[in-house]
């Protein structure tokens, strides 16, 4: 499984969008735009398939209680 990535235009820094899915499922992806909230700005971006990368998810921190 991998998770779709956006790079924000404001800051030049790449956010997960939450959209997890495969390699497979990635290249049937309909070229139709989509939005997320980037955690750099704050802002909606608008992405589509040609504008992100597909990549492993990323767990930079874990919280066990």
């Amino acid at each position: 499984m991998s998770v779709i990535y956006y790079t924000c235009p404001q800051t030049a820094r790449e956010f997960s969008t939450g959209v997890l899915l495969d390699g497979a499922d990635f290249e049937k992806l309909p070229d139709v735009e989509a939005r997320s909230r980037c955690p750099h700005c704050g802002r909606f971006h608008i992405w589509s398939k040609h504008t992100v990368r597909l990549g492993e998810i990323s767990i930079s921190k874990c919280d066990v209680h």
